[in-house]
């Protein structure tokens, strides 16, 4: 922390941060005293001992408080005519007049209302770590920036009233363009749904207090593994914090043996938790999670540094499940339903075995293939007598476009097409050599089918199960569109015909986390998607009690956790009715 004020406390000078000078003069009382309790007053950070035994009163104290004051920081420009606004609403309880008081604000040209809500609800206040505990604890809650006070439930109110707007409710429908805003054309649904994606921080840490009234599913969701992914992205100057500040919420606290005690070090913090989640669910998809470490920490591959903030296009949800790419999408059991993991952990804590099969290891991967070469699509050498002819009557035509990049699944085309030919071999090594060119027809109509696989999961983010997706019109129009390379001839083309990029348009834009855009093919030819720092002999394995498969990195004496990933046809336990198929035998794996 920054130390830029001191104040005198009982004839002693204590140094402060501006933020909290800041907040002392706006709280007290010009004529009367005020009985305040401050942390980082009133706990003294350097004594160890003292600070193991106050941070572990922290939420009786903060239970017991009369109010708890949630200082935002310093007013800015707009922020007060937001807080009226919520005041406002809060208030009035006809639905039409609230309604016009919103508009009231998107018409005022002074300020944009909609930025300065996200503005207040995105203050540095909101992701501290330790607010957490406070929010959860407190019986009553003022939420204060500069000298504007709003109580926590107003809003709340506010933010479920501007989604219930959005969205609709069992009784009242969602913006549909007939919508009062949208009539005045002051606020579209659009604009509301970025608004409301701005601040999901706040509507976490908003469920997490609910949580404590509500159903027995409810406070059994809020277990420790859960509310560390919930708080990924929050800050803690200490990265111990980011367990200690939310482990006395936990509603399975009791299933681990943490202390709160700050002469353990983050390794051990982090991985005692991990160890237990991992020993107690028999479920290694705790570990799935993937963010870079700190090395600073030394922390094995299979447990999380919660200390990593996220990367500027993800969220800690995406980190968690980056190939659900819907709540309503067909969950994956990669390892069988049901599947119970089975590891050991080393003397020391730092290593896992764990038991699986060996899938295959990786060839080739889009973040370090050649880019495809448009050139590929002019004519070559070795045509037949008729497409020589052809080309000769009817040449193509020229044009005078300038190159282009290839966009990213441009990329993984040209990976998936390049491995065809090796792919076919190795399936149809030892067989007779005759119907080379039928058989190896049908193999390309399959693995069309199952690169379109790939893009869907890539892409289209309301994602139905793969069975229906076979009968959809997308898949139908791809499979009619297929460019089946001749065996003989040995040319190919590298690139999407026209065809295949009409193909392309209905499925949108590439959606997947960045992380996981790593297009890959393995040795035997099975294709899919994993994280962008795979490389050429990495190993892909499905793990006893795992839901995704993964992969792994041999490093000098064991092996590395690189992340999960998707590989066509082995999503649903298809291995297990066709090992003997694929050739893969159950081994243990020593991951550090």
């Amino acid at each position: 922390m920054l130390y830029q004020r001191e104040i005198t406390v009982n004839g002693y000078s204590i140094p402060i941060g501006e933020n909290l000078y800041c907040a002392l003069l706006a709280l007290r009382r010009p004529r009367q005293p005020r009985m305040l309790w401050v942390d980082a007053i009133c706990i003294d950070q350097s004594n160890l001992a003292e600070k193991n035994h106050q941070v572990d009163l922290m939420k009786k104290i903060y239970k017991q408080a009369d109010s708890v004051i949630a200082w935002l920081g310093r007013r800015a420009k707009a922020s007060s005519k937001v807080i009226n606004l919520i005041k406002e609403i809060n208030k009035e309880k006809d639905l039409y007049q609230c309604r016009m008081l919103v508009l009231r604000e998107l018409r005022d040209k002074s300020y944009k209302v909609t930025r300065a809500y996200t503005s207040l609800l995105r203050r540095s206040y909101w992701y501290r770590t330790w607010i957490v505990q406070e929010i959860f604890s407190a019986r009553q809650i003022l939420v204060q920036c500069g000298p504007d006070i709003v109580s926590w439930n107003a809003l709340r109110d506010f933010q479920a009233f501007l989604k219930d707007e959005c969205y609709g409710t069992k009784l009242l429908r969602g913006m549909d363009g007939s919508h009062l805003w949208e009539r005045e054309r002051a606020l579209s649904r659009e604009d509301l749904e970025w608004l409301l994606s701005e601040v999901t921080r706040f509507d976490i840490i908003s469920w997490l207090r609910e949580s404590r009234w509500r159903t027995v599913e409810d406070r059994q969701r809020r277990t420790l593994e859960a509310l560390l992914l919930m708080n990924w992205d929050a800050t803690a100057s200490d990265p111990r914090d980011k367990v200690f500040a939310i482990f006395k919420l936990a509603s399975d606290r009791r299933d681990y043996t943490i202390n709160i005690d700050y002469t353990l070090s983050v390794n051990e913090v982090y991985t005692t938790g991990r160890r237990v989640s991992i020993l107690r669910s028999r479920s290694l998809n705790t570990m799935l999670a993937r963010r870079p470490q700190n090395p600073a920490h030394g922390l094995p591959s299979w447990c999380q540094d919660w200390s990593i903030p996220p990367s500027n296009s993800s969220n800690a949800l995406e980190d968690a499940y980056p190939f659900k790419v819907s709540p309503f999408s067909k969950p994956y059991h990669a390892a069988g339903i049901g599947s119970k993991a089975n590891v050991q952990f080393s003397s020391c804590g730092q290593f896992m075995t764990a038991s699986g099969w060996r899938l295959d290891t990786i060839r080739d991967t889009s973040t370090t293939a050649e880019p495809p070469s448009f050139e590929s699509e002019k004519p070559k050498s070795g045509f037949n007598f008729f497409e020589r002819l052809n080309l000769f009557c009817f040449p193509p035509r020229r044009t005078s476009s300038t190159p282009r990049e290839p966009t990213e699944i441009e990329i993984w085309y040209a990976v998936y097409r390049r491995a065809l030919r090796r792919g076919f071999r190795i399936m149809n090594r030892g067989r007779a050599r005759h119907a080379m060119g039928p058989r190896f027809a049908n193999y390309c109509r399959k693995k069309h089918s199952e690169f379109f696989a790939v893009l869907h999961r890539a892409t289209t983010v309301y994602a139905d199960s793969w069975q229906v997706v076979k009968e959809s019109d997308m898949h139908q129009e791809w499979r009619k569109n297929c460019d089946i390379p001749d065996w003989h001839s040995g040319l190919q083309r590298e690139t999407m015909t026209s065809g295949l990029r009409r193909s392309l348009k209905s499925l949108g834009g590439v959606n997947l986390n960045e992380m996981y855009k790593c297009f890959f093919v393995t040795s035997s030819g099975f294709i899919g998607l994993g994280p962008i720092d795979m490389e050429d002999r990495d190993v892909i394995c499905i793990l006893r009690g795992c839901d995704l498969p993964v992969v792994l990195r041999w490093d000098r004496y064991c092996f590395r956790l690189l992340g999960a990933c998707y590989v066509v046809g082995f999503m649903q336990g298809q291995f297990l009715e066709h090992q003997e198929k694929y050739g893969i035998r159950e081994e243990s794996f020593w991951i550090g």
